[in-house]
């Protein structure tokens, strides 16, 4: 004859386990997706910012300015006779994203 019957499950132990693993794949999983997010967000804008930047270069663009979320500035340095400094720098609302600089020679063609 067999043991005491005892219905066939999980104790109370064995599920409390489960759950709390559970919600540390979970809680592991929704911070993992953050942070793509965020890095993803960051590309996009890095990469908008790159091509603003290019455009005020090839535009030859002076001021400031803001186009698309983004902020900009473009100053033109003197740096010796008949070389000019370009300067951009694009920034969002909380921090500076890109600066860049060209040399350029006054009276060359690009």
């Amino acid at each position: 004859m067999a043991g005491p019957d005892r219905e066939a499950g999980f104790s109370l132990i064995e599920v409390l386990a489960a759950l709390a693993l559970s919600t540390l794949m979970i809680v592991a999983a929704f911070e993992t997706f953050g942070t793509y997010t965020q890095l993803t967000r960051h590309r996009v804008q890095a990469t908008a910012a790159r091509h603003l930047a290019r455009r005020l270069l090839a535009e030859g663009a002076t001021g400031q300015g803001q186009t698309q979320g983004l902020r900009w500035q473009a100053v033109t340095y003197p740096l010796a006779p008949g070389v000019i400094q370009r300067r951009i720098v694009v920034s969002s609302h909380t921090a500076v994203i890109l600066t860049t600089t060209q040399a350029e020679l006054l009276g060359a063609a690009p």
